[in-house]
């Protein structure tokens, strides 16, 4: 979940591409490489810190579906875990591949592209997202709608907003609400949300008035919205704020963790990202403190490595604290 101090229900990124296929943990058959930077320059650590594909690019996102996207001299490509550019830097901005295929933006627009770094679908699109579930939300002529592997409209453009497919339903706004619908494009959820969430854990964050609380897979009131903000449930768990507090609800809305921090954020490998006195900590699902508040920014654990925030200057940890790749930029 986005940082909580803003009193308000946080929607999903919603097209127009974004960190959620970038930051996407890659599958455990994937290389396990980290982003690093060094002296202005990025480049690749493994597990362990050791320095594997030395610090050249401008930028560089996360490894998935074993490529990563990396920018040169402006311009974004694609490399393989030893390094090696699968394509030339051609396009303005590139995200992480998702289910075969990479959301990349051109001066024409946005498409996508395959391993090899060719069009699978031409660049025609305002706006797009990631694939998941084997469709991608797409923008065209100012409105949104769903497109198929092969590039094809499979939920014509009709949606002021559309989120991506997860356990069968993606959130999509039309006249200022939310609602959900199937992969056939049929609500099955009715738009009466000022606004939605994922659903994860068969569950999703809606907001109703100024609270937000949750809702089944058909639709139903699962936990009565009561919460200024809500996050979604990860490994049953998630967080919420009352009165300015953050804590974490299971999913009969009884709280496991009290409402004692500043910021909360979902869980990932056992331990979740709170704030509290303007410094970001890691908890365990008892509410301890497994690493204690000290960063100025914090990311979420993946392969039992989290990034962290030192002033200016990013880092990585394991889960008892310890550095992996001390703080650099």
């Amino acid at each position: 979940m986005n940082p909580w101090r803003p009193r308000r229900f946080l929607t999903p990124a919603l097209l127009l591409a974004t960190v959620a296929t970038a930051s996407r943990p890659c599958p455990a058959r994937e290389p396990v490489l980290f982003p690093v930077a060094q002296d202005g320059k990025s480049g690749y650590i493994n597990a362990d810190g050791k320095l594997v594909i030395k610090p050249q690019f401008e930028g560089a996102r996360q490894f998935s579906e074993g490529l990563a996207p990396v920018q040169v001299d402006g311009r974004w490509s694609f490399i393989d875990a030893r390094g090696k550019q699968v394509v030339k830097p051609k396009f303005l901005s590139a995200f992480c591949h998702a289910e075969g295929l990479a959301l990349v933006g051109v001066d024409t627009g946005w498409g996508y592209v395959d391993r090899k770094g060719a069009w699978g679908i031409p660049p025609r699109f305002e706006a797009a997202g990631g694939f998941s579930e084997g469709l991608a939300p797409v923008r065209l002529r100012g409105e949104c709608g769903y497109i198929d592997k092969r590039g094809q409209l499979v939920i014509q453009p009709q949606f002021q907003t559309a989120g991506n497919f997860r356990q069968s339903r993606a959130a999509v706004s039309m006249d200022g609400r939310f609602g959900y619908i199937n992969p056939r494009g049929i609500f099955v959820v009715r738009p009466r949300y000022q606004a939605a969430g994922e659903y994860s854990e068969d569950l999703a964050r809606v907001q109703v008035g100024e609270r937000c609380g949750y809702i089944d897979l058909r639709g139903g009131t699962a936990i009565e919205p009561q919460y200024e903000a809500a996050g979604d449930f990860a490994e049953g768990l998630a967080p919420v704020q009352i009165d300015g507090k953050c804590g974490y609800i299971d999913k009969t809305g009884e709280f496991v963790v009290p409402m004692k921090f500043d910021g909360a954020w979902s869980f990932a490998e056992g331990r979740a990202v709170v704030l509290a006195e303007g410094r970001y900590g890691y908890i365990d699902k008892r509410g301890s403190y497994a690493v204690e508040p000290k960063y100025h920014g914090a990311g979420p654990f993946h392969h039992e490595r989290a990034a962290v925030r030192i002033e200016e200057k990013w880092g990585y940890i394991n889960k008892s604290g310890r550095w992996i790749w001390k703080p650099s930029k």
